[in-house]
């Protein structure tokens, strides 16, 4: 719902994918890479729930659960090749 001055929150990039079921094992090792690198750069302030293979994993009840303050929310759907096997359609 906006707010008093009309303002809405929009989530407007976001994943439903986790390792193993929607990225293959290269995709997640790099993307484990990249969140210790910002964690390190970021002196411990990016978001931190794994620290493995699972590191990126975005799983319905997690999503519902971090996003309940956007007023919306789109998801995407993740096909491409680089990231291993492809997210099917799920809903959540």
């Amino acid at each position: 719902m906006p707010d008093a001055q009309g303002r809405m929150i929009v989530d407007c990039h976001t994943h439903l994918m986790w390792y193993p079921d929607h990225v293959g094992q290269q995709y997640a090792e790099e993307a484990l890479a990249s969140k210790l690198i910002k964690l390190k750069y970021s002196g411990g302030e990016a978001y931190l729930a794994n620290l493995d293979l699972h590191s990126y994993d975005s799983k319905p009840e997690t999503h519902w659960a971090v996003s309940e303050p956007a007023d919306k929310v789109i998801v995407f759907g993740l096909q491409a090749k680089a990231v291993g096997p492809t997210a099917t359609r799920c809903r959540a």
